[in-house]
């Protein structure tokens, strides 16, 4: 029973709020009308896009009443308004529910009688009352608008709104936005958004920028570049992701940004200026990788000389910076290693190879076996090595005894550095020997000191000091006096060297040190010249092979420096390079000339003798070929006399049965056959001389000699006859079996001495002290000519002969200069012909300019 009472009390609490909500909205409605009327106006006449239309400050003005109006309406209305009480409700309640006696106030009312009779008497009141609210129900609202608005202009207002909202259309948005946003002039308006991105690889990958394009893509880029974004314009701070991580913007001015990172992993690079997205790109980062390297061929000695030559290959991706040799001494791996720089060819060496020279002739461990192997760094740092190799270093052939015996001591220094004791007794008894005691005490004196150092000095470092000093003791007794010099000019062909292998590296040298380097070896090699003019015998001299004579002089090597030169200031280190491994071969050639032996010299002297037989060779052609010009001439004469329908070469008046080319009745011509055949045996004699010459220094004589002597025994019998048709023809034949000799002789010669052994002593003499015995050039076609007269680039004699000079082929030649500039624009027009990369039309240019030599 009384969970009962208690329910329906809660009930009815249910619906008096209900009913009290309900009495407030039937209030508040009609006193919203008004301001809720201007605003639904307001929004028709937007929709219709007239409010748009007006002028900034007019649209302003119109924005600020409507906003004023209904504030004021509103605040007018809501002043007015009360929440319904409790009380209210009730009455409210009875009245919609019609309910007779009010049975809401009964239930809130006391008796005020009270006993027990009253009581029952009441509560059967209540239980009557509370009866009559079991069917109570809350209504809808009903406002009564109609009383507020009799003319109904709401519903003018609803068709309104609705016909402008089918006006607007899909622009309906828009056209409230813009009734609400007047065009109100505020200065300039922003600039537009530009964007500028790109991705800068590492200085090493010589690769051009890569630049961010909109809206973006997928971008494949090596580790360590750099990336850069710059944006102007806009409202909004941009934002920046890279593979996950923010990147901050530098504010550069107003609506100016910029930022920048290293990109060091793959990852999203994302690009946005408030919530619009600017770009997007995926990056994929390449990695660096070690270099790969390796010998293309054993390395070994050079064949020109004492270098070492290290055939390498080199291959990145980038490309190599930096490449060298690492050597151990194979008898003792433990000793220090020997890093031997090697230049690459330029600064962007992904694939490149080639042979470096490396002079180790003076390095301790010259001719003994070491292990090597190349050492590739490239611009990232990373390094790549080659596979292990083991050779035997190169080493200078000593002909002294005594620098002999020397270096091997010194060999046994670097095998055996514990072993001190066996170098020192070895240095006692070669200061006991003659040739140590020869008058030479300063170098006497320098034995004593080197094996008094290694007996007083227990510290490692005396083996090293000992080994220097023993390989200047030996040089200095193998070159004598020329060892300053010849220690000088190595020293400064080896710094121009390194100069023009860090030429072009950060760090490398400049120009003016480059220049400086040049100049101190030019000086060097002067000093080097004008020792050996001194000290040593031109015609006593060893000359490497390959060292032709009179090709090079000083000024050669002033011409190959200017080169080097002028290669420097136009930035072609490769050429400069080049030239400076041209310069290294002849200065290798001119530190290498040393005094003949016994053998040597009676070798030389037999090649002098042959040499002096090849240049009467070519005497005796050039003089077999004026004896023809005279059978021509003779000929060429009785054709002319010839009457119509007569024999060729028959002349006038000749008797029936006298052979063709005897002019019969013209006493000069028998004058001159008569003189001819003379010379012709004369020229016989000579030849057989010198057939006996090439006997001797050759061991047999050229076959083609013989012919030729057999061909000028038939001319002069031509001659006798006074048959100048036959003469020309022997002639002919012996000029050209002549000419095969010489190339037999020559080629004979060259296979007993060597190439070059020609010009074994003429090579130095040629070059240190012009116009020796053997300086003189050889001619065209392998034929030499006498002593003391030299050729011009056409094979004619300079000079003027003892006899005077006849015109049987010599020709005065006004001066040497001439010659010698002769010699030298040929060997000049010949090394351009020389370079491949020469246009057609220079070639073609220099190919008719040496035609005429």
């Amino acid at each position: 029973m009384q969970r009962a009472a208690k329910d329906g009390t809660g009930r009815l609490e249910r619906q008096r709020s209900a009913a009290r909500l309900t009495l407030a909205f039937e209030r508040l409605w009609p006193l919203l009308w008004p301001p809720l009327g201007l605003i639904g106006l307001f929004v028709a006449v937007s929709l219709l896009g007239l409010v748009a239309l007006l002028p900034a400050w007019p649209h302003l003005l119109v924005l600020a009443l409507f906003a004023a109006g209904t504030v004021l309406l509103a605040v007018r209305s809501l002043a007015r308004f009360s929440f319904p009480t409790r009380a209210a409700a009730d009455r409210w309640l009875e009245l919609s529910n019609r309910l007779a006696h009010r049975p809401l106030a009964a239930l809130a009312d006391r008796s005020a009688i009270t006993g027990a009779t009253a009581t029952l008497l009441w509560q059967a009141h209540r239980a009557r009352m509370a009866a009559h609210l079991a069917g109570i129900r809350v209504g809808l609202p009903h406002p009564n608008l109609a009383a507020r608005d009799p003319r109904a202009l709401r519903m003018g207002l609803i068709v309104l709104l609705i016909a402008s909202l089918g006006v607007a259309g899909p622009d309906a948005p828009d056209r409230l936005a813009a009734a609400f946003t007047p065009n109100i002039p505020t200065g300039a308006p922003p600039p537009a958004a530009e964007l500028a991105g790109w991705i800068t690889p590492p200085a090493y990958t010589h690769l051009p920028p890569i630049f961010l394009r909109a809206p973006g893509g997928r971008l494949a880029v090596p580790a360590g570049s750099r990336l850069a974004v710059s944006l102007t314009g806009g409202n909004f701070v941009p934002r920046l992701f890279l593979a996950g991580h923010a990147v901050p913007f530098e504010t550069l001015g107003p609506a100016s940004y910029r930022a920048g990172a290293t990109i060091a992993s793959s990852g999203r690079l994302t690009l946005s200026r408030g919530t619009v997205p600017l770009g997007a790109w995926d990056l994929a980062v390449i990695a660096a990788t070690a270099p790969t390297v390796h010998f293309t061929a054993t390395p070994g000695p050079d064949s020109r000389s004492n270098d070492t030559r290290l055939p390498w290959h080199v291959h990145d991706a980038y490309g190599v910076t930096r490449l060298s040799a690492v050597l151990h001494l194979a008898a003792r791996p433990e000793a220090p290693a020997l890093n031997v720089p090697i230049p690459l060819g330029g600064t962007d060496s992904r694939d490149e190879g080639g042979a470096a020279l490396v002079d180790l002739s003076a390095n301790p461990w010259a001719g003994l076996e070491v292990t090597a192997r190349l050492h590739a760094v490239n611009g990232a740092g990373l390094e790549g090595r080659s596979e292990t190799v083991r050779f035997r270093l190169p080493e200078i052939a000593f002909h002294d005894p005594l620098a002999r015996a020397l270096i091997e001591v010194r060999k046994q220094l670097v095998l055996h550095p514990d072993n001190r004791v066996g170098a020192i007794i070895a240095l006692d008894r070669l200061s006991e020997t003659p040739e140590a005691q020869n008058g030479d005490l300063g170098a006497f004196l320098n034995l004593r000191a080197v094996a008094s150092l290694l007996a007083r000095d227990l510290a490692p470092s005396a083996i090293g000091r000992a080994e220097d000093r023993l390989w200047q003791l030996a040089w200095h007794y193998e070159a004598g006096p020329t060892a300053e010099t010849a220690r000088a000019l190595a020293a400064a062909t080896r710094a121009l060297e390194q100069a023009l292998a860090e030429a072009g590296h950060p760090g490398g040298p400049r120009q003016q040190e480059l220049d400086r380097r040049i100049q101190a070896l030019e000086q060097a090699i002067r000093r080097q010249i004008e020792a050996l003019s001194k000290t040593l015998n031109p015609n006593s001299l060893r000359l490497p092979k390959n060292f032709a004579a009179g090709q090079y002089d000083a000024q050669t090597f002033e011409r190959m420096a200017e080169a080097m030169r002028q290669a420097i200031d136009r930035g072609d280190l490769s050429a400069a390079r080049q030239e400076m491994a041209e310069l290294q071969k002849l200065l290798q050639q001119l530190q290498n000339a040393r005094p003949l032996t016994a053998g040597d010299l009676a070798q030389a002297m037999q090649m002098q003798q042959g040499q002096q037989a090849m240049a009467a060779l070519g005497d005796v052609v050039q003089r077999e070929a004026g004896l023809l010009d005279h059978a021509e001439h003779r000929l060429a004469t009785s054709d002319a006399m010839s009457p119509p329908g007569a024999q060729p070469g028959a002349q006038p008046g000749a008797q029936p049965g006298t052979p063709p080319g005897a002019p019969a009745g013209t006493p000069d011509a028998a004058a001159q056959r008569r003189a001819d055949a003379a010379m012709q045996q004369a020229l016989r004699q000579v030849l057989g001389v010198m057939m006996n010459s090439f006997a001797d220094a050759t061991g047999k004589i050229p076959p083609a000699l013989g012919k030729a002597d057999i061909a000028m025994r038939g001319a002069a019998g031509a001659l006798g006859a006074g048959a100048d048709r036959e003469a020309a023809a022997s002639e002919r034949q012996a000029i050209a079996d002549l000419q095969q000799g010489g190339r037999q002789a020559m080629a004979a010669m060259a296979a007993q001495a060597g190439q070059g052994a020609m010009q074994q002593g003429g090579g130095m003499a040629g070059f240190l002290v012009p116009g020796g015995p053997f300086a003189g050039n050889p001619t065209p076609g392998g034929i030499g000519q006498a002593p003391g007269v030299g050729l011009d680039p056409l094979g004619r004699p300079t000079g003027e002969r003892a006899d005077g000079g006849d015109p049987n082929g010599f020709v005065d030649i006004p001066n040497g200069d001439v010659a010698a500039t002769a010699r030298a624009i040929q060997q000049e027009l010949r090394r351009r012909e020389a370079n491949p990369t020469l246009p057609t039309p220079d070639r073609d240019y220099i190919d008719r300019l040496l035609k005429q030599f």
